[in-house]
């Protein structure tokens, strides 16, 4: 258990292990970060301006030196402490790999998240998307009781993303809007109650955006 904090006013350049078994780990730098080291606990944090979740590639510095990825629960987890101003990349293996037990992972960017990659956790693992505006190109899966949360006052559902993903990364503070790609969408879907400001699906033209077969519910609080 417990709580580890490693920042710095400029640049934190991190290579070590941090074990906090239970607990909440945030490496930060106020400037930049390069994460290369390894943290164990229940809660990790990092921030950028803008994240990205790919197949290959990782990036999470945002230096355009591939190969540095998303170790921690808390690498991405503080939009304005994490990366700022880095255009951070990280793999989905690498964040399937922290959505493990009864994790919470978060990832956190101050203009944009993107998912172009599928993620699937594990366990009851549970995923925070803090951004603004998301983008989501690829189907992101949570096992047992797990929930997929957010703050998005925009959504873009890409045509193989999940609608229900974009409803369920909106924010449930403001009005947002889900865009949904042309496409056919075969899914049921939930509104949770705790969207108490609404949730407006718009597709992207007569007869382009079709969500068929659906039962739409308004889970109760």
């Amino acid at each position: 258990g417990g709580k580890v904090i490693v920042w710095a006013d400029g640049r934190t350049s991190y290579a070590g292990h941090i074990s906090a078994t239970g607990g909440f780990v945030e490496v930060s730098g106020k400037q930049s970060l390069s994460f290369t080291g390894s943290v164990v606990a229940n809660t990790v944090l990092l921030d950028p301006t803008t994240f990205s979740v790919e197949a290959v590639n990782p990036d999470i510095d945002g230096n355009g030196t591939p190969g540095d990825d998303i170790t921690a629960l808390t690498d991405l987890d503080d939009a304005a402490l994490d990366f700022p101003g880095a255009a951070s990349i990280i793999t989905a293996g690498a964040v399937n790999g922290l959505l493990t037990g009864v994790n919470t992972l978060s990832l956190a960017a101050t203009t944009s998240g993107t998912f172009n990659a599928a993620v699937a956790g594990g366990g009851n693992a549970s995923l925070s998307v803090t951004a603004p505006t998301v983008f989501l190109n690829a189907p992101i899966t949570l096992a047992g009781t797990g929930v997929l949360s957010g703050t998005a006052t925009t959504v873009n559902v890409g045509a193989a993303g999940l609608v229900q993903n974009g409803i369920d990364v909106a924010s449930a503070t403001v009005k947002a809007t889900v865009n949904v790609a042309a496409g056919t969408f075969t899914e049921d879907l939930v509104i949770p109650a705790t969207k108490t400001l609404g949730i407006e699906l718009s597709g992207a033209g007569a007869g382009s955006s079709i969500i068929k077969g659906v039962a739409m519910t308004a889970a109760a609080s």
